[in-house]
């Protein structure tokens, strides 16, 4: 099936997964309405705007999430719907139903309600998550096989603090619902962790979790990784649509690998990377059991293997900046900016995969800030090359201030501003 002619639309142009979804579609030859909070910055549209096609057939127009009719331009006209934008943060810092559960299945409600308008949309794809998946409450063992049938129970989420999962979960299961009751042709993508090449400029979370592991942690998780291919998971969106047989749900994964497993291919890749050599504490939503891949099947899916792919978004860039470096005698110092992040962490993984937009939080978190200016560290890394006995690793930062002292420091500076409320 060609897309010549037809228009659709993706919502959270500028995410990892949307990114790829919209370079295949517009391959295909359908024109592109992509929704994103700001289409005026390039550092969200540069990369979809440099696609083949781009400047024929794809249009990015403004609209936000949790604001209800914000979407009726962008669908409207549209034959299909594909829904990757998603208002989940990866932490709750004060109620997690204000801030994880409410905006995603707001969210979700609020562009699926646009959809429902428009009499041309034939079908409409959500990305939900395998978060949605297998935390029914039943036994989760080695000899187990989830399958698309299984639900995740918000109740057993909340019980064990699984405040992503939980999100997830409601927000899909308020898709359905809706579908229901509006007879809407509705399908669901569940990926696991989602990794491979980026076409964005920052890094998803998937693979944000690797570079934990190979800067500087001293263990790797005792649980499983779960991955699938971006590419995969962006063709599976586009195959969703264009066999009309396709319906309900589809989880996607390519393997699962104890984290041992997964730093045994990194260390082949890339063997003079220092790894975790240790395992340290097990995580309770990332233990051993299977998947089934019967229904991801009929969409057509080859799956690309782990080693092919996965490990160069997290490593290539920096090493080819080092190896370009060793073919230059005269160089004699290369100074690395690293983060914070890479020990704060100590290769425990993030929450699973998703796509994230820049939803405001209400209240300020009970936590510090450190920050540090950034001509510090301009000037940090000029003396790492011009005091001869500089070495290994600096840690920077110029403060330890409460989230309500730096409110005040602010409240000084611009009294017009209104502020965050305390938790």
């Amino acid at each position: 099936m060609s897309g010549e002619g037809k228009v659709v639309c993706v919502t959270g142009g500028s995410g990892y997964i949307a990114s790829w979804l919209f370079k295949f579609l517009l391959e295909r030859g359908y024109t592109v309405k992509a929704t994103v909070r700001d289409p005026n910055d390039p550092k969200k549209t540069a990369h979809l705007l440099a696609l083949e096609g781009a400047k024929e057939r794809l249009r990015l127009l403004k609209a936000d999430l949790l604001e209800e009719g914000s979407f009726d331009a962008a669908v409207y006209g549209c034959e299909a719907v594909f829904h990757t934008a998603s208002p989940v943060s990866l932490q709750a810092n004060a109620d997690p139903q204000v801030e994880l559960v409410d905006p995603a299945v707001k969210g979700t409600l609020n562009v699926l309600r646009s959809c429902a308008k428009v009499p041309s949309i034939k079908r409409v794809i959500v990305t939900s998550s395998f978060a949605a998946v297998p935390y029914s409450g039943n036994n989760l063992a080695p000899d187990v096989i989830v399958d698309e049938t299984w639900f995740s129970n918000p109740a057993v989420c909340v019980e064990q603090k699984l405040w992503y999962q939980l999100g997830k979960t409601l927000a899909e299961q308020a898709a359905w619902e809706f579908a229901k009751d509006n007879r809407m042709d509705l399908v669901t993508i569940n990926p696991v962790f989602v990794v491979g090449p980026l076409l964005q400029p920052t890094i998803n979370h998937s693979v944000e979790m690797l570079l934990n592991l190979i800067n500087g942690a001293q263990e790797y998780p005792d649980a499983y990784y779960r991955s699938v291919d971006v590419r995969d998971v962006a063709h599976a969106h586009i195959q969703a649509l264009e066999i009309p047989s396709a319906g309900g749900r589809y989880c996607l994964i390519e393997r699962d690998l104890h984290f041992s497993e997964v730093l045994k291919i990194v260390h082949q890749h890339y063997p003079t990377l220092q790894l975790p050599e240790k395992s340290g504490p097990g995580l309770n939503y990332l233990t051993k059991y299977g998947i089934s891949k019967e229904k991801a099947k009929t969409l057509g899916i080859d799956f690309i293997p782990l080693e092919a792919e996965q490990i160069d978004p997290a490593v290539k860039g920096t090493l080819n900046v080092l190896k370009s470096c060793t073919k230059v005698q005269f160089v004699k110092r290369v100074t690395i900016t690293s983060s914070l992040a890479t020990m704060a962490f100590s290769g425990k993984p993030v929450t699973p995969d998703g796509v994230f937009d820049e939803t405001w939080s209400k209240k300020y978190p009970d936590a510090y800030y450190r920050p540090i200016d950034v001509q510090d560290v301009a000037v940090k890394h000029v003396q790492a090359l011009e005091i001869s006995s500089a070495s290994g690793r600096y840690c920077l930062a110029a403060d330890d201030l409460h989230f309500s002292e730096l409110l005040k420091i602010i409240h000084e500076h611009s009294p017009h501003c209104s502020f965050l409320k305390s938790e």
